[in-house]
């Protein structure tokens, strides 16, 4: 029964989330709806299911947390930092394909927080 349940579940995911670098990346996935975080420097790639396409729900480049993508645990960052056009770079880049690549960087979204180490939340479906 523990793994006919299991099998439901599996069943409904869309997509999966890879990472192509040397940084740790998390990704949490509950239903249909999934998270992916990615640290400066790093390249992550969404790939979905056959049929399946992503979208973009929200997203941010910067830094909500001191905690992630922190491993020296420095605390002077600033950690109200949003990068407001994070959705429309990846609504341009990834919406409506089946794959998307790209490098997590200031080069890629721009700057929100000069001196601050920052990372990648995105939300999609």
């Amino acid at each position: 029964m523990h793994e006919r349940k299991r099998m439901q579940i599996l069943g409904t995911l869309k997509c999966f989330v890879f990472l192509v670098g040397g940084q740790c990346v998390f990704a949490a996935v509950t239903g249909q709806n999934q998270s992916i975080y990615g640290c400066d420097g790093t390249n992550l790639t969404i790939t979905c299911s056959h049929n399946s396409v992503i979208k973009i729900v929200r997203a941010n480049y910067g830094r909500f947390s001191l905690s992630m993508c922190n491993p020296g645990g420095v605390t002077g960052w600033d950690y109200n930092c949003m990068q407001r056009k994070t959705k429309s770079v990846l609504d341009r880049r990834c919406s409506e394909k089946e794959n998307c690549h790209f490098f997590v960087s200031s080069t890629v979204f721009g700057d929100p927080c000069p001196a601050t180490e920052k990372y990648i939340e995105i939300h999609y479906l």
